[in-house]
């Protein structure tokens, strides 16, 4: 009896020679040539690289991480359920637990009209290390001007001003996020 996870995959014997796989995000995508001799392994390390490719700089300043790969990509702009994801998530964290293994190499290579779709949400913790920061920012804002006007009245007046700045500021991230420019 086969232990549960573990079975006997297909043989490997692709007929191509290059496998142009899509990847997505959002509206970018780029191309992977994924060649036969590869593993589950090797082709999650070439779309972890991929993934960071299309983030770009942008991987820096972002307060949204992968949350979901899917396959096929999505067409269209429909939510995504919880139940199409692949744990490609932890895998592109991890892709040594996959070492020999190929299955996700017969799921993407089966059909040369799809592709895989990185979908990203917003990380926790980014955006309450941000909101603590700006919190902070604003409170130090606060005691500084207090001490320099000799009035805390007015100090905590401009660092309530600026609490209201950074809150807007959060809302428009929000939004520009939302919209998907």
């Amino acid at each position: 009896m086969t232990p549960v996870g573990q079975h006997d995959a297909p043989p490997w014997n692709p007929k191509w020679d290059t496998f142009t796989l899509m990847v997505w995000r959002a509206n970018d995508h780029e191309t992977i040539d994924v060649k036969p001799a590869w593993d589950d392994e090797d082709l999650l390390r070439e779309l972890n690289k991929s993934y960071n490719t299309l983030r770009s700089w942008r991987k820096l300043l972002s307060l949204k991480g992968p949350r979901y790969a899917l396959y096929p990509q999505r067409i269209g702009p429909g939510r995504i359920s919880a139940h199409r994801s692949l744990r490609i998530r932890f895998l592109l964290k991890h892709p040594e637990r996959v070492r020999g293994r190929r299955d996700l190499m017969h799921a993407l290579t089966r059909h040369s009209d799809v592709g895989i779709e990185f979908v990203e949400q917003w990380q926790v913790w980014r955006v309450a290390f941000l909101v603590l920061m700006l919190a902070l920012l604003s409170m130090a804002i606060a005691i500084v001007s207090s001490i320099l006007l000799h009035d805390f009245s007015t100090g905590f007046s401009i660092g309530g001003f600026f609490a209201q700045m950074f809150a807007v500021i959060l809302v428009a991230i929000g939004f520009l996020h939302y919209e998907e420019l």
